[in-house]
C-alpha cells in the first residue's frame, strides 16, 4: 500500500516537472516570438563572429557610425575583420555601455568610437534635459532596446540599466522585456516567427545599415570652422569618452577617436574638435573626417542632415580602410576560416545592383551608378529642366559628365551620359569606338575642370557624354556597342547592340519614344561585371520621382 502510494507520488512528481518544462519551453518560445528583433537581428552576427575571435576591430558610436562605416567594405579592400557596434541614437554614455556588453564577448585590438554628441549633458535616458520631449525620452528608450536586448543578462548589463535609466521599473523592462513587449501580437512578421525559430533575419553587414537614397537638395551646409575652434566646456559626453578610452586602456585595447562627417552647424563642430584636446591627454589618434578635404560631397553624398547615403559611406568607409591598413592587422583574406566574409562581400554587392535597379527619385539613382558595380547610359530628354537643378548637375559631374551636357541644356537638346565601369582598371576604353561628336564627347579623364576627374570618383570608368546636336555613332562598351542620335527636336533613338540581355520590347529602340517621349529622364543600366542588362528607370515631375 505505501509503495504503490509512492510510485503515485513520484509520477504525479515526474508529471509536474514535465508540465512544468514544457510550460516553460513554450512560455519561452512566446518571450522570444514577441520581443522586437532589432536588437539580434543587428548582433547576431556579432556574438558568431566574436565566439569565433574574429573581430579584429569594433566601430561604436550613433547611427552616423551604422550609416557611414560598412564593415564588410572594409573587409573587401583588406581583409581586416570589424564589427559596427553603433546603436540608433547612442549618445556617449549609451556608447560607453554598449562598447562595455561587447567587450564581455570579443578583444579587438582596436576601438575607434565616434565622437557625435559629445555636448549632451544627461546620463539618464529617460529623463534627458527639458528641452526634449516625452516623446524623445521614450524613443531613446526603444533605441537603446535595440542596443541591449540581445545580450544576455549579466552583471555588466545590470551595470548599465543602473547606469542609464533613473527608475527599477523601467529597469525591470529590460531585464525581462516580455512586459514591454506582449502586447506585439497584431504587429508579428514573418521575420519575427523565422527569428524565434533561429532561421530569421540577420545584418548581413556586420552591424552596418546603408541608406540607398539621397537628400534629395534638403541638406543645409554651413562653414567650416577651423581646427583650432574648439569648445571648452564639459559635460557628461567628454566624461564617458574619457571612460570610454580608459576602458579600452584597462584592457590593453587601442582607442582611436572619430568623426563620421556630415553636415554639422558650427557649433556641432566646435564640440567635435574638443576630442582633439581629450585625445592629446591620452595620446590616442583623432581620425576627424570633417577636414579630410574633398572626402564627401556634403550636397550628394548625404541622405539626411546628419547621415551619409550609401555612396558617401562607401567613400568614407574607404578612407578608414586605409587607415586601419596603417596598422598592422592581419589581413584574413584567403584564409578558409573567413570564407563567411566573402559571400557578404557577394550579399553586399547585390544589394547595391539591387537598389539601382529600384530607385524612387533621380537623385538617389545617380548617386548610386557611381558605384562600380554599375556601367549605364542616361538620357536627359530636351524638354525637360532637370539640368538646371544644381544638385543633378553635381551628381552627373561626378559620373564622369563634363561640358558637353551644359552645352546640350542651353541649346535645349537632348542628349546622353554613357559611363562604362566594366572596362580595364586603368579607365581606359581598349576600344573607344567612332564617336560622331566634333570634338565634343569628352570623357572624365581629359576634361581638366571635371569634378569628377578632381576626386577620382570615376577612376576606372570610361565616360562619354554628347552636347546634343552629335551622335554617338558604334561606341563599343563592356556591355554592348552603344549609338544615340537626335537628328531633330522631338525624336530620339538609342540602341545597345551586342547584348542578348536586353529585353525584345527594348531593341530597336531603348527609349522607345513613341510612348516615353514625355520622360524627363531615362536612365538604363547594367551590371558591370558581364554587361548584363539590369533595369530601365524612368524619370519626371517634381523631384524627379519615379514613373512606372
Amino acid at each position: 500500500m505505501i509503495t504503490s502510494s509512492i510510485k503515485h507520488t513520484t509520477v504525479r512528481i515526474l508529471q509536474c516537472i514535465a508540465f512544468l518544462c514544457l510550460f516553460l519551453a513554450a512560455f519561452g518560445g512566446v518571450v522570444r516570438l514577441v520581443e522586437r528583433k532589432q536588437s539580434i537581428n543587428k548582433n547576431a552576427a556579432f556574438f558568431d563572429e566574436a565566439a569565433k575571435g574574429h573581430v579584429d576591430v569594433l566601430f561604436a558610436g550613433s547611427s552616423h557610425v551604422i550609416n557611414g562605416i560598412n564593415p564588410v567594405q572594409i573587409y573587401e579592400e583588406t581583409g581586416i575583420t570589424s564589427y559596427n557596434i553603433g546603436g540608433h541614437g547612442n549618445t556617449l554614455p549609451a556608447t560607453y555601455w554598449t562598447i562595455a556588453n561587447a567587450l564581455d564577448y570579443c578583444s579587438p585590438q582596436f576601438v575607434f568610437i565616434d565622437t557625435y554628441m559629445l555636448e549632451k549633458d544627461y546620463r539618464y535616458l529617460d529623463e534627458m534635459t527639458d528641452e526634449y520631449t516625452d516623446a524623445d525620452r521614450q524613443s531613446s528608450i526603444d533605441q537603446f532596446h535595440a542596443v541591449l536586448d540581445a545580450y544576455p543578462l549579466s552583471k555588466t548589463k545590470l551595470a548599465a540599466l543602473n547606469d542609464l535609466l533613473s527608475t527599477q521599473k523601467l529597469r525591470n523592462e529590460f531585464i525581462f522585456n516580455f512586459e514591454k513587449y506582449h502586447s506585439r501580437w497584431s504587429e508579428l512578421s514573418r521575420n519575427d516567427f523565422e527569428t524565434a525559430a533561429g532561421r530569421g533575419g540577420r545584418n548581413t553587414l556586420m552591424g552596418a545599415e546603408l541608406r540607398f537614397d539621397t537628400g534629395s537638395g534638403s541638406i543645409r551646409t554651413y562653414p567650416r570652422v577651423f581646427q583650432e575652434d574648439r569648445q571648452e566646456s564639459e559635460s557628461e559626453g567628454t566624461a564617458y569618452l574619457r571612460k570610454i578610452i580608459e576602458l579600452c586602456q584597462a584592457r590593453g585595447i587601442h582607442p582611436i577617436l572619430m568623426q563620421v562627417p556630415y553636415a554639422a552647424d558650427e557649433d556641432s563642430q566646435r564640440w567635435a574638435n574638443h576630442a582633439y584636446d581629450i585625445a592629446g591627454e591620452y595620446d590616442i589618434p583623432f581620425v576627424n573626417m570633417m577636414y579630410v578635404k574633398d572626402l564627401i560631397n556634403m550636397s550628394s553624398d548625404l541622405s539626411s542632415q546628419t547621415h551619409l547615403s550609401s555612396y558617401g559611406s562607401y567613400k568614407v568607409t574607404e578612407y578608414m580602410a586605409d587607415v586601419l591598413s596603417t596598422l598592422g592587422l592581419t589581413d584574413h583574406r584567403g584564409d578558409t576560416d573567413y570564407a563567411e566574409w566573402d559571400s557578404l562581400v557577394d550579399s553586399y554587392h547585390e544589394s547595391v545592383r539591387n537598389a539601382a535597379a529600384g530607385a524612387e527619385d533621380l537623385y538617389s539613382e545617380l548617386m548610386l551608378l557611381q558605384y562600380r558595380d554599375l556601367s549605364s547610359v542616361i538620357f536627359v530628354n530636351d524638354s525637360t529642366n532637370v539640368l538646371m537643378d544644381s544638385l543633378v548637375r553635381e551628381e552627373l559631374a561626378d559620373l564622369g559628365a563634363g561640358d558637353a551636357m551644359d552645352t546640350a541644356a542651353k541649346k535645349g537638346r537632348s542628349c546622353v551620359l554613357i559611363r562604362d565601369a566594366g572596362g580595364p582598371e586603368d579607365g581606359q576604353a581598349a576600344v573607344p569606338g567612332e564617336a560622331e561628336a566634333n570634338g565634343s564627347a569628352d570623357s572624365a579623364e581629359g576634361n581638366a575642370n571635371s569634378p569628377a576627374e578632381a576626386s577620382d570618383r570615376s577612376e576606372g570608368c570610361t565616360t562619354t557624354d554628347t552636347d546634343g546636336d552629335s551622335a554617338v555613332t558604334g561606341l563599343e562598351t563592356s556591355f554592348g556597342t552603344v549609338s544615340f542620335s537626335s537628328p531633330a527636336a522631338g525624336w530620339n533613338a538609342l540602341t545597345v547592340d551586342g547584348n542578348d540581355s536586353i529585353p525584345d520590347e527594348l531593341r530597336e529602340n531603348l527609349l522607345q519614344y513613341y510612348d516615353d517621349n514625355d520622360v524627363d529622364v531615362q536612365v538604363f543600366v547594367f551590371d558591370s561585371r558581364d554587361g548584363s542588362f539590369l533595369a530601365k528607370l524612368k524619370f519626371s515631375g517634381a523631384g524627379f520621382t519615379r514613373v512606372y
